[in-house]
């Protein structure tokens, strides 16, 4: 099958930059995210998800990500005001771009940062990775492997999400 299951809702769906291959989402990236007034996050795949869960992925990137912005992963998403994701990105800092790819956990409540956590990964190859979430009431833990078999702990964040759907950014 060449496209997404009925299962999924896509925000702000742009058809030309995303295509399944081989039982895969292939997802050509644009401008745009959900952080803060950045509300523009393009080809984000979601489906109801209210219930505790596991939601597992592998990201692979054609390039390193190094600019702002520049991540792939899951996330659980009330709205563009009110999420956790969990991403593959470039390492940011209170000065812009530290240098090298690595992984963020964000929570976003009312349109405000209420956490960020940052996890260098240093054995992260061919820019692949894999993303793991876990949502147990209204705690969100964040794993991810970097060979698709053991899972470290990244990092975890207490969200009061409502009417919850879960997927790709």
């Amino acid at each position: 099958k060449n496209a997404p299951a009925s299962a999924w809702t896509i925000l702000n769906e742009n058809k030309a930059n995303y295509a399944v291959e081989n039982g895969a989402l292939a997802i050509t990236t644009e401008a745009g995210d959900l952080t803060v007034s950045n509300n523009n996050a393009a080809n984000v795949f979601l489906q109801s998800a209210n219930t505790d869960w596991t939601v597992d992925t592998k990201v692979v990137c054609s390039a390193a990500p190094a600019m702002p912005a520049q991540n792939a992963g899951i996330v659980a998403y009330q709205d563009d005001d009110n999420f956790v994701k969990f991403v593959y990105g470039a390492q940011m800092g209170r000065r812009g771009p530290q240098g090298g790819a690595g992984l963020q956990i964000v929570c976003e409540e009312d349109g405000y940062n209420k956490a960020t956590v940052n996890v260098r990964v240093e054995d992260v190859k061919n820019n692949t990775v894999w993303l793991r979430l876990q949502k147990k009431g209204g705690v969100y833990t964040a794993f991810y492997s970097v060979d698709g078999k053991k899972f470290v702990e990244a990092g975890q964040v207490e969200a009061g999400l409502k009417n919850i759907q879960a997927g790709l950014i």
